[in-house]
C-alpha cells in the first residue's frame, strides 16, 4: 500500500513539475522590427542588427527616420512569431564622419511582462506592433516599441502607442575599412547631403558600360 501511494505522489509530483515547466514557457508574438537611422545630413549603413545573439534583420543604407517620433524606418516583417528580446547588438557605418560604431544594449528586465500587457491594451487585431531600433551617425542608439491602430481612420494616430525603452546610449567607436562606401560617401557629398569628410579621398565611379562589359 505505502508503494502504491509512493507512486502515486511521484506520479502527481511530476505533472506539477511539467505543467510549471509549460506555464513558464515564454509567450511568442507577431511584431515587426524598424532600423531608423540619419537624422537627415547623417546618413549610416546598417551592418548588423541581431536580437539575443540568435536572430538579425536586415538594415542597409539609411539616410533619415532617427528625428522623427517615433523614429521611422524600413518595417522587416519576422517571419514566426518571437519571444521579446532582452538584447540587441548594432553595428553601423556613418558617412558623414567616416566611422564605425558598434554597440550592446539590455533591453529592459521586465520587457517580457510590458509586451504581454501592451498587446492585452492593444490586441494584434487591431494594432501594428513594432520594434525600433534607432541609429544615428553620430554613433548614438535608442530602442522604442510602437503600436500603430491599424482599425482607426487614416492618418488619426491618436490611439497608437509608444514607449521608449532606451532613451539613448551612445555606441563604441570601432575598428573598420571604409573603402566598401566610398562610392555611397562620394553620393552623399555631390548631392550636397553631407559636407566633404576629413581626410575623405573621392573616388569617382567607373562608366556604366565597364559594368558590364568588364572594361576597367
Amino acid at each position: 500500500m505505502r508503494n502504491d501511494w509512493a507512486v502515486r505522489l511521484g506520479s502527481l509530483l511530476l505533472v506539477v513539475v511539467v505543467l510549471v515547466g509549460c506555464s513558464r514557457e515564454p509567450e511568442r508574438y507577431d511584431f515587426g522590427v524598424a532600423v531608423a537611422g540619419g537624422p537627415q545630413g547623417w546618413p549610416i549603413w546598417g551592418e548588423k542588427v541581431v536580437f539575443d545573439d540568435r536572430w538579425r534583420v536586415g538594415a542597409g543604407a539609411i539616410d533619415s527616420g532617427y528625428e522623427s517620433v517615433p523614429p521611422t524606418g524600413k518595417v522587416s516583417v519576422i517571419s514566426n512569431p518571437r519571444e521579446a528580446p532582452q538584447k540587441v547588438f548594432a553595428r553601423w557605418f556613418s558617412h558623414r564622419n567616416q566611422t564605425f560604431y558598434e554597440i550592446h544594449l539590455t533591453l529592459p528586465e521586465d520587457m517580457a511582462q510590458q509586451v504581454a500587457r501592451w498587446y492585452r491594451q492593444y490586441p494584434r487585431s487591431d494594432y501594428l506592433h513594432t520594434l525600433i531600433v534607432g541609429l544615428s551617425g553620430a554613433g548614438e542608439a535608442k530602442v522604442l516599441w510602437t503600436a500603430s491602430c491599424m482599425s482607426c481612420e487614416w492618418r488619426d494616430f491618436s490611439k497608437d502607442f509608444q514607449a521608449t525603452l532606451i532613451a539613448g546610449a551612445q555606441g563604441q567607436e570601432v575598428e573598420g575599412d571604409p573603402y566598401p562606401y566610398v562610392y555611397q560617401t562620394t553620393d552623399f557629398v555631390d548631392q550636397g547631403v553631407i559636407p566633404l569628410p576629413d581626410g575623405f579621398q573621392r573616388e569617382e565611379m567607373p562608366p556604366i558600360k565597364s559594368w558590364f562589359s568588364g572594361e576597367q
